[in-house]
């Protein structure tokens, strides 16, 4: 599952856009083992595609540090939440 959110210049204009993709991180050995944490599998965001319009300097590294954002104050409590309960079956 994707999403894509553009930014728009003063003029209402396409001025960039980015899309983010759920993904996980496999692993062969448990990362988090001296924590007792067995998991071999995490959550991941991929970004699929970062386009940003010459002329709109800085929006490249706006639309990253919006993402860093994003993910750490919308999506990484889902995220925990979801393997929480997966647990607790």
């Amino acid at each position: 599952m994707g999403n894509c959110w553009f930014a728009r210049n003063d003029a209402g204009r396409l001025a960039g856009y980015i899309t983010l993709f759920a993904d996980c991180l496999s692993v062969q050995r448990p990362l988090l083992e001296s924590e007792n944490v067995q998991y071999r599998t995490f959550p991941a965001v991929k970004i699929g595609l970062l386009a940003v319009d010459n002329r709109a300097k800085g929006l490249g590294t706006v639309l990253m540090h919006w993402v860093f954002r994003y993910v750490a104050g919308e999506l990484s409590p889902l995220l925990a939440a979801c393997r929480a309960s997966k647990g607790r079956r």
